[in-house]
């Protein structure tokens, strides 16, 4: 472990110019197997926009290019946190020897925190992995970034600095565009744009006229909720009950022979049992 020490404090040195630009304190190295630094990287994410632009793998490349060659066999990658699965990948690629970190990323660690990617038997290649290596160390510089990062963005209310940015609200035309690419710009008169606004006004009108009735029938008792249009059959019906017209009553061995038969066609005694009532009903 201690012969990775050195190759470990240039990687925490590196780490300081993520700091610098604003990216987390990661730092790494690539050294050969005579010790020597072919390639060296740190977290650059934020300062080039690259989502893939950690340390690990702008260590890589440059060792890549420094030995004309991506097959890194012989060589260590050092590197002051854990890996995280896109780099434990990228460290797989290279057929690199093993693998040196220091501090441990329970959040996002590949190689034995969150997951072991790094000695995963189903991989096509092994390597070893040796972590801790001024851990203690790493862990401080990372922890003294967020710290300040948190100081920096605080705000007397404790909601931080992108509280205080100012709200822009869309315009009507914005929020039209939005769901119809087609419609009005500001180029367009006054009027045309009101029409269409009146429009949209309408179905909503509409829906609120219409529901008024129904929620008028809710509160009614159940005896009294009656729509107009059915009234007329309703007091047939009722008629038709008071004069003592009954559907006429069938015996149980009737029923069980006619069981099978659709409601509506089951005959006895010449009477269907639902036709014949609806007809009496409905004249």
């Amino acid at each position: 472990m201690d012969r990775y020490r050195d190759a470990m404090s240039r990687a925490l040195f590196y780490a300081n110019q993520a700091r610098e630009s604003g990216d987390v304190p990661v730092g790494a190295v690539v050294i050969d197997s005579l010790g020597r630094i072919v390639g060296k990287g740190w977290n650059t994410r934020e300062a080039a926009h690259d989502p893939c632009g950690h340390a690990e793998i702008n260590a890589l490349r440059e060792a890549g290019k420094t030995l004309k060659r991506w097959n890194l066999v012989g060589c260590t990658l050092v590197v002051t946190l854990e890996p995280c699965t896109m780099c434990a990948g990228a460290a797989l690629a290279s057929r690199v020897d093993r693998v040196v970190f220091g501090a441990w990323d329970p959040k996002a660690g590949a190689a034995g925190s969150l997951r072991d990617v790094l000695r995963d038997s189903r991989m096509n290649h092994s390597l070893e992995v040796i972590p801790g290596v001024l851990g203690v160390e790493a862990t401080i510089q990372l922890k003294a970034f967020f710290q300040d990062k948190r100081e920096t963005t605080a705000e007397p209310t404790g909601r931080g600095a992108l509280a205080s940015e100012p709200v822009v609200v869309p315009t009507f035309e914005t929020i039209a565009s939005w769901n119809h690419p087609d419609s009005l710009d500001s180029s367009d008169s006054v009027s045309d744009s009101g029409m269409e606004a009146k429009k949209s006004e309408e179905p909503t009108q509409k829906s609120a006229t219409t529901l008024l009735p129904q929620m008028e029938r809710a509160s009614q008792p159940v005896s009294d909720r009656v729509k107009p249009e059915n009234s007329g059959l309703a007091a047939s019906k009722a008629d038709a009950v008071s004069a003592g017209e009954r559907t006429p009553a069938v015996s149980a061995p009737t029923r069980a022979k006619h069981a099978g038969t659709p409601a509506d066609v089951r005959i006895v005694a010449g009477i269907s049992l639902r036709s014949h009532a609806f007809q009496r009903a409905k004249h």
